[in-house]
């Protein structure tokens, strides 16, 4: 997750051509934090400039598991 998760941000506002004034970040419980950290400055990275972190409820969680990840942004 270390190495992938920083890559994914990237990708994905890349590859969707994102709106850059604002992104939101998935986690289920049991994400580490260095690994929220990361996605986090990866974003900024991309010019992001807001970036909010919404915590997954239960149906994510059961299916993606413990530390499950996403992103969602507005393409332009």
């Amino acid at each position: 997750m270390k190495k992938i998760v920083p890559q994914l941000v990237k990708d994905y506002i890349a590859e969707k051509s994102l709106d850059t004034e604002e992104m939101w970040l998935i986690h289920a419980p049991g994400l580490d934090q260095a690994i929220m950290n990361q996605a986090e400055e990866a974003a900024r990275s991309c010019g992001m400039k807001k970036v909010t972190w919404v915590k997954t409820g239960g149906v994510i969680t059961t299916h993606g598991g413990p530390g499950a990840f996403g992103v969602v942004g507005v393409m332009k």
